[in-house]
């Protein structure tokens, strides 16, 4: 007798996503909010979420973009401190797939100097988030 491996076997999900990172809707049905609930929350106290039931959507539908949003906020704390950042969500088109998040970052920094570390922190963030999170992320100052 061959003995059965106890783990449930894995089902593919059909490509339906419209973009990268994007879990199907029947992943949402079957787990809840449970998985990402937590790093949500968890985002809202380094970012003002500005819309936050469309961001808390669109952030469960691609939830790669949590990680990046973590790392860009660690990142802007190097060069502005504890400087606030609010997060926008951006939808002109309609459909969720045209949607993207921006970020701002709020500092009492004199003007001059504020830009001149902006541009720093500008090459770096670029440089350290995800290849897909640069079609959905912007930031700037505000």
């Amino acid at each position: 007798m061959i003995a059965r491996s106890m783990q449930p076997a894995l089902i593919p999900f059909p490509q339906t996503r419209a973009r990268s990172g994007q879990l199907p809707f029947h992943f949402y049905r079957s787990f809840g909010n449970t998985l990402f609930s937590n790093p949500i929350e968890k985002l809202k106290t380094q970012y003002e979420f500005v819309h936050p039931d469309e961001i808390s959507a669109f952030l469960r539908s691609y939830p790669f973009l949590i990680a990046d949003l973590k790392s860009v906020s660690e990142i802007k704390s190097q060069y502005f401190g504890k400087s606030p950042m609010t997060l926008y969500y951006i939808n002109e088109a309609g459909p969720l797939e045209s949607a993207t998040l921006a970020s701002y970052i709020r500092s009492d920094i004199p003007r001059e100097k504020a830009r001149e570390l902006f541009s720093q922190f500008d090459k770096e963030w670029w440089q350290k988030i995800s290849k897909e999170a640069k079609c959905y992320l912007t930031v700037d100052m505000d």
